[in-house]
């Protein structure tokens, strides 16, 4: 137990049928409103410590488990990928109002957060990146398609391993070209 409610315990669910009890269901259930947030930023536990901002946070301490959570993310042995879902639910869930956000800028600008700005700016600049080079290829795809038809395998695949630099070139090539074979397509010829 912990907060202001109970944090875990057990629910049960009975079904009935003609008045006859025919299944009941018993399981756990944690509720995180109920957890204190401040322990959960002390414990090892990645998960936990993401999952703090959905817990109970004392009003003066949110921007600092917000700037504290990301922090330990941001130092931890993870793959990017998931460094940026753990770190998303901190964001995505921390109850952070104007007044709780200069405290949060300030702390991100001290040099013990300082890890914070570069990994939200690193995610942020892979994921625009990701985005950009995902929609070039589509439009690659979309007008190769309009011009000569739907696209075999191969070429998809070739298209997939592609520069933006050459990606934009085919494009712009495939105004001027009559048929797949005169683009340069590994493979193909």
């Amino acid at each position: 137990r912990g907060g202001d409610g109970e944090s875990y315990g057990t629910m049960e669910h009975r079904d009935t049928l003609f008045g006859l009890e025919i299944q009941v269901m018993r399981f756990l259930y944690v509720a995180l409103k109920g957890l204190k947030a401040l322990e959960y930023m002390e414990k090892d536990n990645l998960l936990a410590v993401a999952l703090t901002a959905l817990m109970n946070i004392p009003e003066e301490s949110i921007a600092w488990v917000g700037a504290e959570a990301l922090r330990k993310i941001s130092q931890a042995p993870l793959q990017t990928h998931e460094r940026f879902l753990l770190g998303e639910c901190v964001r995505a869930y921390l109850p952070m109002g104007p007044e709780h956000r200069a405290e949060y800028d300030k702390l991100l600008a001290t040099e013990t957060f300082i890890g914070v700005k570069a990994m939200n700016k690193t995610i942020y600049e892979e994921g625009i990146e990701e985005g950009m080079e995902r929609e070039l290829l589509d439009f690659a795809v979309n007008v190769l398609e309009d011009r000569f038809g739907p696209m075999p395998a191969k070429i998809l695949a070739d298209l997939k391993s592609r520069s933006r630099q050459e990606l934009r070139s085919m494009i712009t090539n495939s105004f001027r070209i009559t048929s797949l074979e005169e683009l340069d397509f590994a493979g193909l010829k």
